[in-house]
């Protein structure tokens, strides 16, 4: 339940939700699983394994709620309407998840030193509950309306303003009766499954000698029906009337008194459906050297080049690196259109352990051992290259030389209502221009100007080769002949990040089995400030005065937008003294 008052005068309005404040999730889940190794000959072993899961459909606790809702004493909505409009689908249960799983391992006998590895299987993946909560908070689920008074006080009589005395006080005003493809709607498909993944490898282990061991392995998967966030049915009016040859105005609803009017379907207004569209490829060279106590050395070295493509990387926006924007920005194409470099794909990824024992000293007594032996040394260090991300333009502008309010052709009803962005992205221009410049098509006869609305003032012309990137209004995607024209999925890249952190520990004899161990550590070694993706939003507020934020790493969305200085960031180098008594 929530209420929040927007007007504290006699006749002001409030805006008010009705609906159940706890979601209790729960699902049965089972699984079956038998696997068994079979060594076929001395230098072959096989693997061969299946397994069967059950996830119950923890979505349908939403359905439940809403029947009991709406066929209870006090209905949100119409009972002239049917059950399917006025409540959340029942999900069928998934009985057919298997999951086959076979390997092998070969010692060839030729070739001791040698072990070749490989294996295919299949795993399904539980739906996470953050997607359920999407549609716990919007119709039918939930009666939300923005109403007058009624000619009472908004106010409530005592004077207190908390959620339960503004809700007891105006509860009355919300409403019923009326029809959820009214409001913004949040459905799931009526076959919701389980995504899978299809993991596949093959790989050669290489005994160096008795203390180490090399390996190189290929490691590719693929993802199948993974979840995704959809406009399913999109407001495409202003399309079909510019351009009929892609979106054909007979093939929208032409009723202005239904919810979808200028939409595909008539029954429903702006639904956010959450489906099974999505997929990943990815695929991996993993390389590793790793030794053991090897003149008192151990180190772990591990380095995997890969790369990763997908329609979309999560089921919701970040507004960051990963999933700058959840969705589309062509509503009627969600897979090929948005087919790129994922958000999780680091081309390249190392990562190197040592611990090493220094060897002076170690086995004498009397002061000299005391003083000088007994160190052990221990660093880990970490490297990845920058995580992908989008830059992105807020849900309107302000035309610079006429100061009328423009938009692009993108559904910005449904993005008002599911987004704080505009799922229309950026154009890009010219690639060699500086990375933040970006220019405004102010309209036929207007030209361009340059956009950076952190210093407001006349208009400076400039041209599209001197910009990297064109506000995706519509005059820019009338002038190119496409309503959609904006760049692809993640083609920037933030910082890359590496880190070390050692430490030396000297360990002290004390009398029989016990000894002190005194150890400094040291946290981001070489105190490297890591900054992430930068500020990618190109309209967005302004944290600084006279600062255009924009694709800049001193305002970035992990600090909240404020102005970061290296004094303040919490990746310091942090060192750390201590001690501890071993027995």
């Amino acid at each position: 339940m929530n209420a929040m008052l927007h007007d504290a005068s006699g006749t002001g309005l409030v805006q008010m939700a009705n609906g159940s404040p706890v979601i209790p999730f729960t699902e049965k889940d089972a699984a079956l699983y038998a696997q068994d190794d079979w060594r076929i000959r001395p230098d072959l072993t096989l693997n061969l394994g299946l397994r069967w899961e059950y996830f119950g459909q923890a979505v349908n606790e939403l359905h439940d709620l809403s029947l009991a809702q709406q066929t209870g004493p006090n209905p949100f909505w119409s009972t002239s309407l049917p059950l399917s409009t006025t409540t959340v689908p029942e999900i069928p249960r998934n009985w057919k998840d298997y999951e086959p799983r076979v390997g092998f391992a070969w010692n060839p006998s030729f070739a001791q030193r040698y072990v070749v590895r490989g294996g295919f299987s299949i795993g399904f993946d539980p739906a996470f509950y953050n997607m359920f909560l999407i549609a716990a908070t919007h119709a039918p689920l939930v009666n939300m309306n923005t109403f007058p008074c009624g000619g009472g006080p908004c106010l409530p009589s005592n004077g207190v303003l908390t959620g339960a005395t503004v809700r007891a006080a105006d509860l009355r005003y919300l409403g019923v009766g009326g029809n959820p493809a009214l409001e913004s709607e949040s459905y799931f498909p009526a076959k919701f499954l389980n995504p899978y993944t299809q993991t596949y490898s093959l790989g050669v282990e290489y005994q160096l000698t008795p203390n180490a061991l090399a390996s190189l392995r290929y490691v590719g998967d693929h993802t199948v029906h993974n979840f995704q966030s959809i406009d399913a049915n999109p407001y495409l009016l202003p399309v079909a009337t510019q351009f009929p040859n892609i979106v054909a105005p007979g093939s929208l609803c032409s009723d202005a008194t239904q919810p979808g009017y200028g939409r595909p379907s008539c029954a429903r207004g702006n639904v956010n459906e959450i489906t099974n569209g999505a997929f990943s490829l990815y695929n991996g060279l993993q390389a590793s050297l790793i030794t053991r106590n090897w003149h008192g050395l151990t180190t772990n070295f591990s380095y995997t080049y890969s790369r990763t493509i997908d329609n979309v990387t999560e089921v919701l926006s970040n507004g960051s690196g990963g999933t700058t924007l959840a969705y589309a920005q062509n509503p009627l194409n969600t897979d090929r259109a948005e087919r790129n470099v994922s958000g999780n794909s680091y081309p390249n990824v190392a990562a190197l352990g040592i611990t090493y024992v220094l060897p002076f000293y170690a086995h004498q007594s009397g002061w000299m051992n005391r003083l000088l032996g007994g160190y052990t040394y221990d660093m880990v260090y970490t490297y990845n290259t920058g995580q992908p991300y989008n830059a992105y333009q807020p849900l309107g502008f302000t035309n610079p030389v006429t100061g009328a309010p423009e938009t692009s052709f993108c559904d910005i009803a449904f993005n008002e209502s599911f987004l704080p962005a505009d799922t229309c992205r950026l154009v890009l221009s010219n690639p060699q221009a500086p990375l933040n410049t970006v220019a405004y098509n102010a309209g036929p006869g207007k030209g361009y100007v340059v956009f950076n609305p952190s210093s407001p003032g006349p208009p400076v012309p400039t041209g599209p080769s001197a910009v990297h990137w064109i506000v995706n209004n519509a005059n820019e995607a009338i002038l190119l002949g496409n309503p959609y024209p904006g760049s692809g999925r993640n083609i920037l890249r933030g910082q890359n990040f590496y880190e070390a952190d050692a430490s030396l520990a000297k360990e002290l004899h004390c009398v029989g089995r016990v000894s002190v161990q005194f150890q400094v550590t040291a946290y981001n070694l070489f105190n490297h400030d890591y900054l992430g993706t930068p500020y990618a939003g190109v309209g967005g507020d302004n944290p600084g005065a006279s600062v255009n934020p924009f694709l800049s790493n001193k305002y970035n969305n992990s600090y909240g937008n404020a102005l970061v200085t290296t004094g303040g960031l919490p990746g310091n180098r942090v060192v750390q003294l201590g001690s501890k008594i071993l027995f």
